[in-house]
């Protein structure tokens, strides 16, 4: 089925004007292709929003709390020895200042223990100002300038309390979930974080410098195609889903949730997190919503979702290329 989620956008082009062809040669077979695509409607509906495109107003209201969620590709680190005022990774920074948001939720969020390089964190917490973070260190390495660390990270301008982190079972080098709560004009909400396991879609190529690791599966992260990495990757998908299911189902607060999830409305993980939890964009957005600028232009797979009785008052998601996801920010009522 997840292979099929993926193809789904186009499937349904091409059985739609398959069924009025045949309207015109049977028109028996013509009503029953419309009747599949009726059969469908759940998947549809997850598919694509028709909302009203208003202008994403820059200043917020009164009583509203602004939220930015993005991967950020690791704030482009291949370049952090030439950077400057003009680099990606600063470009990157500006646009976040510019959102004003209180709450930033970040996936492939990195950091460096080494006073060479800028630190990430330093420049969020004393520069813009967000006091309150959280960063979940789940990937490490040790090149020649000094440690790095990348996993998903949590800034607030309001306070955090009960902050957990909760790990993913197995040793195929996942990312971790935050939990996080907050209280702003007194209501207290949760916060889930997570980054589901990333597939490497675009990488074709044997990395040969890479650290071949029989436990970390890096034959089928770094050289295998694209069909066996969605064969191997999907079902861990699924796995990871149970565990986020029960963090949300275990929240005594309305949740605010925003991921990475690596998969398309209609896939079993999609359903699954998402429960009885609105998603932002179908609120809000409109069209595809595509938030990840390779392979295809249907993949929305960075997801935001919110507990029913949280009101979203806007929403956009700004192509700009800057990671290879774009950034989602939204204003709920607080």
């Amino acid at each position: 089925m997840g292979f099929l989620g993926l193809a789904f956008p186009v499937l349904l082009v091409l059985l739609f004007f398959t069924a009025l062809i045949w309207l015109f040669i049977r028109r028996k077979t013509g009503l029953l292709l419309l009747l599949v695509i009726v059969a469908g409607s759940k998947h549809i509906s997850v598919l694509f929003a028709w909302n009203k495109t208003n202008p994403f107003v820059q200043q917020k209201q009164q009583g509203t709390v602004r939220i930015l969620s993005w991967n950020v590709k690791n704030f482009d680190t291949h370049d952090l020895a030439r950077d400057s005022t003009n680099s990606l990774r600063h470009k990157m920074l500006n646009y976040i200042n510019a959102q004003q948001a209180d709450i930033m939720c970040f996936q492939d969020f990195a950091e460096f223990s080494n006073n060479l390089l800028p630190s990430n964190i330093s420049y969020l917490k004393d520069s813009l100002h967000y006091t309150y973070h959280y960063f979940a260190d789940d990937y490490k390495s040790y090149p020649p300038w000094g440690p790095a660390y990348a996993g998903i990270a949590l800034f607030s301008k309001y306070p955090l309390s009960h902050i957990e982190r909760v790990m993913y079972p197995g040793k195929r080098i996942p990312e971790s979930i935050i939990v996080a709560d907050i209280t702003i004009h007194n209501q207290l909400r949760r916060l889930v974080v997570t980054h589901l396991q990333s597939m490497h879609l675009k990488q074709l190529k044997p990395l040969d410098k890479e650290p071949w690791d029989d436990n970390q599966d890096s034959s089928i992260i770094y050289s295998d195609n694209r069909f066996n990495k969605l064969k191997f990757f999907l079902p861990y998908h699924a796995e990871q889903s149970e565990v986020v299911r029960k963090v949300i189902d275990e929240s005594p607060y309305p949740v605010i949730f925003s991921a990475d999830m690596n998969e398309v409305p209609g896939s079993y993980a999609y359903y699954h997190i998402r429960g009885n939890l609105k998603d932002v964009f179908l609120e809000k957005g409109f069209g595809l919503g595509r938030t990840y600028y390779a392979i295809s232009p249907t993949l929305r797979i960075d997801h935001l979702f919110v507990s029913p009785s949280i009101n979203v008052v806007q929403y956009k998601k700004d192509d700009i290329y800057m990671s290879d996801h774009y950034p989602q920010v939204l204003d709920v009522e607080w």
